[in-house]
């Protein structure tokens, strides 16, 4: 460890210590023979979700989150090595693995398309 290094550790060190003491004086002291008050119970509304199933037969579900500038596919293969044909082990895999390196004649993202 180089001596910048070290000195800016110490430093750091300090500093959360003399936050830590700051903190730990100015809490007020907790009763722990008495229970806490519950809150109101939580609201839970379900996220509406549709399903619709693609040109080539694929089924979708699709769940929107208003507000969330985010997008998450997930793909449910419902196969794998158990699937697998006797005498073709590793075939679920192979499959899995080529659909995102492409196959044949077709790049990754023209299987993707």
């Amino acid at each position: 460890m180089t001596h910048s290094l070290l000195r800016h550790t110490v430093r750091a060190a300090a500093t959360l210590a003399v936050l830590l003491t700051a903190v730990s004086a100015s809490a007020q002291p907790v009763d722990r023979t008495v229970r806490p008050a519950l809150g109101p119970d939580p609201t839970f509304h379900p996220p509406v979700v549709e399903r619709f199933t693609l040109s080539n037969g694929l089924p979708v579900l699709f769940v929107a989150k208003p507000g969330v500038p985010v997008a998450q596919i997930d793909l449910l293969v419902r196969s794998g090595a158990t699937g697998d044909p006797d005498g073709l082990g590793g075939l679920a895999t192979l499959t899995a693995d080529a659909m995102d390196e492409g196959a044949g004649s077709l790049t990754a993202l023209e299987l993707a398309d």
